[in-house]
């Protein structure tokens, strides 16, 4: 039974679907609704009532989305709820106590799989609260990547529905999770004679969506064999909403000029809108004309902007996607991999400088698709890799206890996507070496041991490292490295057998054997 949804809760819009059989294509799950269109997705936007923050309303089947209270209350909506991940807490005035992110993204979560389970009771079938989470790529540019991940995980998972618990069985970088989309298209969807005939085409993800810019290199060997999922990385500052913020003082600068200043939050939330329709209008004409009335007092104004001033104003923005491609594509060749396929994603892709930039810089060496299901992709993908979990289950372990390992997910298979080492001291030099013990691109879930692992600090420690930039060598000092964990064992020091390993979540999990036998372990899905 595939019972695992395909979950893109995006910083704009989120998308649920499900793989109805093993040679299915994926299926939408978001039903007509008010204030929905099923096209475009769920709005993320969350409306955080105070002043104990309960209900944080981001979609109601009966209310509709949280657009109308944030309009109201511009000072309560949060957007973008992922890129706030590496705050403590949310700024809010009004609030009995400080607002967790993470309680918002949770809030996301949950009425996402409340949408599909209304399009799973229209449909007259069963409930799902299983589901594959995607992320940003781009969060691996920071040292807490894992931290954040798994509280994202945690705050999923705190969630009930129907008096059920959601249980996140996977996670995916989102330009993973259409290159996965788009190649099994390419394999299967196709019609026969425009199916991709070659045994192995590799294609790269260019995701630039409303927080973040993602790439991810993927490919396809023989039909039936998992998809490689090489390498993800990206920008986290650098987005869809910042394109829109560029338009927005754009034409706040321009009623300036005819002596117009804006009143209060609420005009801004409105002039916002505004600033994001004409984005959308100048990806499909010359110029956009922006009508902003204030209600209050009935004073007008129209504003013209145009495709070339909106492209000249956020063209810094666009060169540094671009650059972050050509990186990707660099070190792929220099690791002897040839990318076949550009692949554009994510809404903000669809503004035709994106296409001419890369045309430009990249274009004939790699050739650049048009964009692949904005929507969808990253939600189909994500199910579509649920279906391998779900083989994965049914094909591997039959009792909990069995320690025989589970087969690999016969969808994709992940890579390391940098070096892993851990600090290795002696006795007379504290500050020790770290040394490499899993290399970039190995296949996880990746395991390497050491048999000999010492610490002479007053409590046993592994810190686990990788290196700063691309490297071969294998023993680094430490300031060349970013310190991913610091793995704490209540032991005494002395020399142990280390084994590390890396899961296909990229959570680091570290295992001392002792001389006399004793076993410990200690694992960063645990810390959360």
């Amino acid at each position: 039974m595939y019972d695992i949804f395909g979950c893109d809760i995006g910083n704009g819009f989120a998308f649920v679907s499900l793989i109805p059989g093993p040679d299915s294509d994926a299926q939408p799950m978001l039903p007509v609704s008010r204030d929905l269109n099923p096209n475009e997705g769920m709005p993320t936007a969350a409306y955080v009532t105070p002043p104990g923050a309960d209900p944080i309303l981001v979609y109601d089947a009966d209310r509709g989305t949280a657009a109308r209270s944030i309009r109201r209350d511009p000072a309560h909506g949060v957007r973008a709820v992922k890129t706030h991940l590496r705050r403590a807490a949310l700024e809010m005035d009004g609030l009995d106590s400080p607002l967790s992110p993470y309680a918002v993204y949770g809030a996301a979560a949950r009425d996402l799989v409340r949408l599909g389970n209304l399009q799973r009771a229209a449909d007259g079938l069963p409930p799902i609260y299983r589901l594959v989470l995607t992320y940003p790529a781009a969060f691996s540019n920071y040292s807490d990547e894992l931290e954040i991940l798994n509280r994202m995980q945690a705050a999923v998972e705190a969630v009930r529905l129907d008096d059920h618990p959601l249980q996140v069985v996977g996670r995916l970088p989102e330009p993973a999770a259409v290159a996965i989309d788009y190649l099994y298209y390419m394999q299967h969807q196709l019609p026969e004679d425009q199916r991709l005939k070659d045994d192995q085409f590799t294609v790269l993800v260019f995701d630039l969506g409303h927080g973040t810019f993602d790439v991810a290199v993927v490919t396809a060997r023989s039909k039936g064999e998992p998809y490689q999922v090489w390498a993800s990385d990206g920008l986290p500052d650098v987005g869809g909403k910042d394109f829109d913020a560029r338009l927005m003082d754009e034409l706040l600068e321009m009623m300036q000029q005819e002596g117009y200043q804006l009143r209060d939050a609420q005009e801004r939330e409105e002039l916002l809108r505004e600033a994001v329709a004409a984005k959308h209008e100048l990806s499909r004409d010359e110029e956009a004309v922006v009508r902003h009335q204030n209600r209050r007092n009935g004073s007008y104004m129209e504003l013209t902007i145009t495709r070339a001033r909106f492209e000249e104003i956020t063209r810094d923005l666009l060169l540094q996607v671009v650059e972050k491609t050509q990186q990707m594509l660099q070190d792929q060749l220099a690791r002897g991999r040839t990318v076949d396929s550009i692949v554009l994603s994510g809404g903000a892709s669809q503004m035709p400088m994106v296409r001419r930039a890369l045309e430009a810089y990249i274009q004939p060496a790699v050739p650049v698709q048009p964009p692949f299901r904005p929507s969808r992709a990253v939600s189909f993908g994500a199910a579509r890799y649920g279906l391998g979990l779900s083989v994965q289950k049914s094909e591997g372990r039959k009792k909990e206890k069995d320690p025989t390992p589970a087969p690999p997910n016969p969808v994709a298979q992940l890579y390391t996507r940098h070096s892993y080492g851990v600090l290795v001291e002696t006795a007379d030099v504290m500050e020790g070496k770290v040394q490499i013990l899993l290399p970039a691109e190995t296949p996880l879930p990746a395991t390497a041991t050491l048999e000999e692992y010492w610490t002479g600090r007053g409590r046993m420690d592994c810190r686990v490292y990788r290196p700063r930039t691309r490297t071969k060598v294998r023993v680094l000092e430490p300031d060349k490295c970013v310190n991913l964990r610091w793995l704490h064992f209540d032991l005494p020091p002395d020399t142990y057998r280390l084994t590390l390993t890396v899961d296909p979540n990229y959570n680091i999990i570290a295992r001392l054997e002792g001389r006399n036998g004793t076993v410990h372990t200690a694992s960063t899905a645990e810390e959360t």
